[in-house]
């Protein structure tokens, strides 16, 4: 039996605030259907705009410092969806692959935590590890430079 790992379609859920509530993601469906776009709230029909800010006094751990301007897609086999479904609830859209790739889409790397993993070279420690070298990266280049605390950058398909 040949195992899949990746997928030709890429999978976009519309679940993420509440995966049980199927009235609501419905909803959120027929908005994302009548608006012909998927986007990153506040929801500007422009697609295809990349921008992110980051929060310098924020936590990477609670997904706080960075806040890109992204839409996410699984890139799971159809097959092995069902415990994405459980966390991002059961309405979503399928795009081919190729139809996204030319506008950037790739792979996102995750790193799964565990309250246990405190003392351990992966999950949340790597995450702590991750944000205090790039604040002091920043802090770095900011004392050598006058900046503010919050930034804010357009990608190339702005």
């Amino acid at each position: 039996m040949k195992v899949l790992y990746t997928s030709t379609e890429l999978f976009h859920f519309v679940g993420r605030r509440d995966p049980s509530d199927d009235r609501a993601n419905y909803e959120n469906l027929l908005k994302i259907l009548a608006a012909s776009c998927v986007s990153h709230p506040p929801h500007d029909n422009n697609w295809g705009q990349v921008s992110y800010t980051i929060n310098w006094d924020r936590s990477l751990e609670k997904e706080e410092l960075i806040v890109p301007t992204v839409t996410c897609y699984a890139d799971i086999p159809f097959d092995s969806l069902s415990v994405h479904v459980a966390k991002y609830g059961k309405f979503g859209l399928s795009f081919p692959r190729d139809l996204l790739i030319p506008y950037g889409a790739r792979p996102v790397m995750y790193i799964a935590t565990r309250n246990d993993d405190w003392r351990s070279i992966h999950g949340t420690t790597l995450i702590r590890d991750l944000e205090a070298i790039y604040k002091g990266f920043y802090a770095h280049v900011k004392s050598k430079s006058s900046s503010s605390d919050t930034t804010t950058s357009r990608g190339p398909w702005s």
